[in-house]
């Protein structure tokens, strides 16, 4: 798990995207790892795989995100961040959300 880490830590991040679905005005966040190595991305997606995690690689595959808050929050919680930033990208997020009144799943 430390390797996954460290390679999230170095060249991953959490990032917020805001949309619109059916008129709502959505606000999520997401986990992604971007390299242009494909065993690198490989390894991401498989131990991510491999620990129960539903990772999705983008179109060129350079990608690999976790969509779903919950898995997000269960990857902070039993694998965690060395990069104190992403931590607090989460914490963040959560505070937006709240103070929008928004449901976190």
């Amino acid at each position: 798990m430390g390797c996954l880490r460290g390679l999230i830590d170095t060249d991953g991040g959490i990032y917020y995207h805001r949309h619109k679905t059916n008129g709502c005005d959505c606000f999520n966040s997401g986990l992604v790892f971007s390299n242009k190595s494909k065993p690198l991305i490989e390894f991401i997606e498989s131990t991510l795989i491999k620990n129960g995690f539903n990772p999705k690689r983008n179109s060129d595959g350079t990608n690999i995100l976790l969509y779903r808050w919950r898995e997000i929050l269960r990857y902070a919680k039993e694998i965690g961040f060395g990069n104190l930033h992403h931590q607090k990208r989460i914490n963040e997020f959560l505070k937006e959300k709240n103070r929008k009144g928004a449901r976190v799943v």
